[in-house]
């Protein structure tokens, strides 16, 4: 197996402050096999920005109605079908905490739609 050398992303680096800067056309695409952009909105037939804080963990604890953890699955298993054509990845980076799993993801059925999964650790702390 070839390693794989992901680039993540993020949005708000465009936000910062002088040379810390940063804007997707600033990734060096030699430097890595996968680009992952956090956040990405797709709009049509094209790809936008899309601000990382409008979306909240599909569970009732963050205002989400029950059955958005099954609305989940059929959103991934609706990308996997559209993505197909175009030989993308469909990932996502989900809660790594067992409460927030437990209310929040089909956890079976999406580790066999997605091709990767980031948990955010970083929610673990404080």
């Amino acid at each position: 197996l070839e390693p794989l050398i992901i680039c993540y992303y993020t949005n708000w680096s465009q936000y910062r402050d002088g040379s810390a800067r940063f804007y997707p056309e600033n990734v060096d695409i030699n430097l890595c096999t996968h680009i992952i952009d956090a956040f990405t909105k797709l709009d049509n037939d094209h790809i936008s920005p899309y601000e990382w804080n409008d979306e909240k963990y599909p569970d009732s604890r963050h205002g989400s109605r029950p059955t958005d953890k099954q609305h989940f699955t059929n959103l991934l298993i609706e990308l996997k079908r559209a993505f197909r054509p175009f030989k993308f990845l469909l990932t996502a980076a989900v809660g790594a905490g067992k409460s927030t799993i437990d209310a929040a993801y089909e956890i079976r059925q999406v580790c066999q739609i997605l091709d990767f999964v980031n948990l955010m650790s970083y929610d673990l702390h404080g």
